[in-house]
Formats: C-alpha cells, structure tokens, sequence
C-alpha cells in the first residue's frame, strides 16, 4: 500500500505543477518556457551592444551670465544597436545606420557616415544640453528674447526650449565653439562591465541602402558564428538576437555585466527588394528599435542576416510598420563586404 499511495503522492505533484504553468500562462499570457526554446548561449555570447557616440571639448559663452566656459563631453552616445562577431580576432559585422549619421537616415532616408561637421554638431548639442540642465535652463529663451534678427523659425520653435534652435541662437551669435571633436564607436560584450572601442573599417553602399558595416576591436579569441551563404526558405524558423532600446533607455548595458541580448523568434515571411534590388527579408519576429544590426540565425545558429529595423522609405525599401513583422538583410552582403576587406569568416 505504501508504494501505490506514494505513486499517487508523486502524480498529485506532478498535476498541481502542470496545473500552476497553465495558471500562470492564463496570467500573463505567455508560457514560461518560451523564452528558452531554441536559445543558444553561444549565439548569446557572439551579439553585442554598439554605442554610437561623440566626446570631445566646447567653449560656450553665456551673455546673461557673463561668464565663458568649458564643456568636456567625456562621451555622449547618440544611437545604439547591436552587432555580432564574425571573426575570433575581433571583427564585428551591425547596420550602417547604427555607426552613421542618425540625422541623415531620420530626416533624408539615407545611410551617411558622418563627416566632422556632423561631429562637431553633435557635439555642441551634448554641451548646449548639459550646460542648460546644470547651469541655465532658460538660456534658449534668453536668447530668443534678447535675438531681433533670428530668422522665423527658431523663433517659432524656441518656445519650448528646443535644443537644435538653442544651438542655431548660439551659433549665429558666434557663442559657442568646439575646441576638439571626434566620434566614438564602442562595444561591449555580454561577459564584460567595460566597452572596448571600436574603428569603422568599411561599410555598405550607401546608394542603393547596402545597410551593412564592419567594425573592428582589438581583441582576440572573441566568440564567433558562421554565416549562412544559402537563400534561406519561406517559412523557415529563425531567432533574432539584440539589445533593445534606444541610446538613452539602454543606460543599464553599459555597467551590468550581466546583461545577456534579447530574443524574438518567428519564421520567414517573404523577400523584400528595393528599387535597386537589394534584398531583404520579411519575419513574422517582432524586433524593436536597438535590435538594428543583431544577427538573424537559423536553427543551426548560422547567421541569415542582420536586422533592419526602419531603414524606409519612398524609392527605397517600403517601411514595415506591422510592429509584428521585421526586416533583415540577406546575409549576402554581410559576406561581399567580409571577402572585400580579406577578413576570414566560416561559411555554411
């Protein structure tokens, strides 16, 4: 008897635990093994998180304070996104429009590597931001106030303090300077607390939306995944790897050693070309901004491609805006732009 009343005992645990998983999905709508299924810690280990910054110095004279003074900008990242190690000796594969101009792709639909113009603007609106949340806040309207020949539309903008017509104000008064400007492109890997910097070492055509860079850190022995050189098929099932966020609501990959890259997993929907036709994919994965440049693999954690996320418009690739879908490039050109710098990578 003992033995069929602890059998009895061992299947009553079993139906209360089964019993508690489908109480907790009803609750919050979702199964608590999801997350894991198909989750691979090396794929994990080879995507990584892309800073996109400028440092530097900037003189900044304030009339209403009478006073001139130095902003150091340690470093002031203005985009962030994702990446993934194709080569052990520290060679990274993400999107161009992470590394570039986020200007150019928001306003102009273009991918723009940015020129020390581009820098320097940067820059001063780090400076003009800073001095006016630590020291005068009401700069902007001073300077709007005191300003009879600002042209009509930094008049009709200043009002709410924007920081873009703050800088016009600056400028067309000569009030501000940079003294030394450079962009910063940094990494950090999921098993470290630190960034490691990175250089541009070349990047997709820009002509055609080509939206694929290559990025270099002096490290070794890093973590790499093969790329898959095949057209992968409809209905394929596929993960996307990435660290959501934008650069401002991503503070917490910066210090947390921790922080493993998120997840979303769907199947392939369809091929989208632009009017160049350059090839893309559409995924039933939903992606949100930060995931741009992660790796896109199949189930054999071989890279399909890297995710771009709203890269849009017009002549070029038509927007997805089902926040159910994302859109990947072919792993194609991640592989044209590897063999033209002579960079090894394992193909599958």
């Amino acid at each position: 008897m003992s033995l069929i009343k602890n059998i009895f005992i061992i299947l009553a645990v079993i139906v209360l635990a089964v019993s508690g998983v489908i109480i907790a999905e009803n609750l919050f709508g979702t199964s608590l093994f999801s997350q894991q299924v198909g989750y691979s810690s090396q794929a994990a280990s080879s995507t990584v998180y892309i800073q996109n910054g400028v440092s530097g110095v900037v003189t900044l004279t304030d009339p209403f304070l009478g006073r001139t003074v130095n902003i150091n900008v340690n470093y002031d990242p203005i985009d962030s996104g994702s990446g993934v190690i194709v080569n052990n000796n520290g060679y990274i594969i993400t999107a161009f429009h992470v590394i570039g101009d986020p200007n150019s792709e928001i306003n102009d639909n273009q991918l723009k590597l940015m020129s020390s113009n581009d820098v320097e603007y940067y820059l001063e609106e780090a400076a003009v931001t800073s001095y006016m949340s630590q020291d005068n806040p009401q700069l902007g309207s001073e300077l709007l106030n005191n300003n009879t020949t600002v042209n009509s539309n930094v008049q009709a903008n200043s009002s709410n303090n924007n920081i873009n017509n703050v800088l016009e104000l600056l400028n067309q008064r000569n009030l501000i300077n940079a003294n030394s400007y450079k962009q910063g492109i940094r990494v950090k890997l999921p098993s470290s607390s630190s960034f490691i910097n990175a250089s541009i070492i070349d990047v997709g055509d820009a002509s055609t939306d080509e939206d694929v860079a290559l990025l270099k850190v002096n490290a070794n022995n890093l973590p790499s995944l093969s790329i898959n050189s095949q057209q992968p098929q409809a209905n394929e099932n596929l993960r996307i790897y990435g660290y959501p966020g934008n650069s401002t609501e991503s503070q917490f990959y910066q210090t947390d050693s921790s922080v493993t890259p998120s997840t979303s997993t769907g199947n392939l929907q369809s091929e989208v070309t632009n009017s160049l036709n350059i090839l893309y994919y559409e995924t039933s994965a939903k992606v949100s901004e930060g995931f741009s440049g992660g790796p896109v693999l199949d189930n054999q954690n071989n890279i399909l491609g890297i995710v771009i996320y709203s890269v849009a418009t017009q002549n070029r690739l038509r927007q997805i805006t089902n926040s159910q879908s994302s859109v990947f490039l072919s792993s194609k050109y991640l592989i044209q732009l590897c063999n033209k710098n002579h960079i090894p990578i394992t193909l599958n």
